[in-house]
């Protein structure tokens, strides 16, 4: 199990009107996180997003606790506690937490929880607890669905908690039996008498037992088995009640609570949705700018190198220039001095034939 540190002991106080809201993937990694559960935890949005749920679980809770839980999860039933998170900073708040598995088509999609602030009496009574847990001073008890009872061969001790309604149904007709067959056999009842007395007692009891049943205990079994679905959200094959005595409106209440948690729960899936395609496309635009900016920056390389070549070239023109400017003045030096000496001939030439 993570062991989150340092620990200050100091106790972070929950709202009690803060409900903190979280949603994790079936590998139990945040895929969204509300405003009060980030305000709380100390934890920006972003640090929390793709993290492992224990982020926030704090050392001092046993890890019986968390087994307990994901065991019951991974049954498709929800499961509560109260418990001890820490925070970023190390300081620590307590919450009521109820965490339900999020199931479609009768697969487990998601985990969500729901925390709200734990009383001081419920606070008080988990401390203790945990911590005399943790000192090894239970050793006959485990964590069962969020609940601490006693195990192995002891477990029958717990019996208030995990008698099931059939049983205590049962239990309470069958409580009276020997009472009565005494009651039969101190009246002088005996031989075929207390026979048929009795086997006209075992046939009322049986057919008291088998109206209990049906027309309560079987109901209240629906009625759990439709709650369990509604809410983890599959509400596909839910057997419904024709009755609209305490069990057939409790259904009814129940199956409205049901669809507003799944119009929640739709509404921020979608919500999720749309921040990963908002996501998606951001991480897309961000790889477009940065191919173009790759791109501009190789044209802006090659016109520098352009730049420079021309720039070169320029110079070079520029000296070709200068040295075929010196060769023209040579040049236009040379045909004046010819000019002159042509000049000076001419005139020595006409002096030479004057003489004859």
């Amino acid at each position: 199990m993570r062991n989150n540190q340092p620990v200050t002991q100091r106790e972070y106080p929950v709202a009690e009107n803060a409900t903190l809201m979280s949603t994790t993937d079936v590998n139990g990694n945040i895929i969204y996180a509300n405003e009060d559960f980030v305000e709380v935890s100390g934890f920006s949005a972003q640090e929390l997003m793709g993290q492992p749920h224990n982020i926030v679980r704090h050392p001092d809770i046993p890890a019986d606790v968390f087994r307990d839980m994901w065991k019951t999860l991974k049954q498709g039933e929800v499961w509560t506690g109260i418990v001890k998170n820490r925070r970023k900073n190390g300081d620590h708040y307590w919450v009521r937490a109820n965490v339900t598995p999020i199931i479609r088509q009768g697969k487990i999609q998601s985990f969500m929880s729901v925390r709200t602030a734990a009383k001081k009496e419920e606070v008080e009574q988990a401390a203790a607890l945990y911590a005399a847990f943790n000192q090894g001073k239970y050793p006959s008890h485990t964590f069962s669905k969020g609940a601490f009872i006693y195990k192995g061969w002891k477990s029958w001790r717990s019996w208030k908690q995990t008698l099931s309604l059939k049983q205590r149904v049962r239990l309470l007709l069958l409580l009276p039996f020997p009472f009565i067959l005494l009651s039969v056999w101190f009246a002088g009842l005996n031989g075929w008498g207390l026979f048929i007395h009795t086997a006209i007692l075992l046939s009322l009891l049986i057919a008291n037992e088998r109206i209990f049943y049906f027309q309560i205990v079987k109901p209240i079994m629906i009625l759990n088995k439709h709650a369990n679905r509604v809410a983890t959200g599959d509400e596909h094959n839910v057997d419904y009640l024709d009755r609209i005595d305490e069990i057939g409106m409790t259904q009814r209440s129940v199956n409205q609570l049901g669809r507003m948690f799944r119009w929640l729960v739709n509404d921020v899936s979608h919500q999720i949705h749309q921040v990963a395609f908002s996501c998606d496309q951001l991480a897309a635009g961000n790889r477009d700018l940065y191919t173009r900016t790759e791109q501009t920056a190789s044209h802006v390389e090659t016109t520098a190198s352009t730049m420079n070549q021309l720039t070169t070239a320029v110079s070079n023109n520029s000296e070709t220039a200068g040295q075929a400017n010196n060769l023209s003045n040579m040049t236009c030096k040379a045909a004046i001095q010819g000019g002159t000496a042509m000049d000076t001939i001419c005139a020595y030439d006409g002096r030479y034939c004057e003489k004859f």
